[in-house]
């Protein structure tokens, strides 16, 4: 019996042919395109979130450094004037004062920092000539930066 090698019956290895490097299908470049437009929109919306909440954050920061030390009642009502008049006209809140102040600062939130008993005491401390700041007050102030400022929409 013939012994014959079994390799011998293959056909020789073919290779594929080499395809030259051509540009990517037109599906590639649209998803490509898709996803670049989407990384800039993103990236402009989330530059403007930032943008927008940056009076926010300067008002957060001058009230951190001034409730490190004894801050006057008047300090702490010229800042939180200062924070507002960022976001809303100022021909609207210069005219506003003590008790009328304290109102419109608790209608742009659903929850209203200042009490009654709060606003009456503030607005009688603002007149008062380097009276400290309790610590009622600056607890106010503070949820009240965090939470009124950006202004939301109109509230009902």
């Amino acid at each position: 019996m013939p012994t014959s090698n079994p390799l011998s019956r293959l056909n020789d290895i073919i290779l594929p042919n080499i395809q030259e490097s051509g540009w990517p299908a037109l599906g590639w470049w649209l998803s490509t395109i898709a996803i670049i437009i989407l990384i800039c929109i993103f990236s402009i919306c989330a530059y403007r979130f930032w943008q927008h909440r940056y009076n926010k954050r300067l008002a957060l920061r001058q009230f951190k450094t001034l409730s490190g030390t004894q801050p006057s009642a008047i300090a702490v009502n010229q800042l939180l004037k200062q924070a507002v008049q960022q976001y809303f006209p100022r021909q609207q809140i210069a005219s506003l004062n003590t008790m009328v102040w304290f109102e419109f600062l608790n209608q742009q939130t659903r929850v209203h920092y200042f009490s009654k008993e709060l606003m009456i005491e503030l607005s009688q401390t603002l007149y008062q000539y380097e009276h400290p700041a309790n610590q009622r007050q600056l607890k106010a102030t503070e949820l009240w930066l965090k939470h009124a400022l950006p202004p939301k929409r109109r509230l009902k």
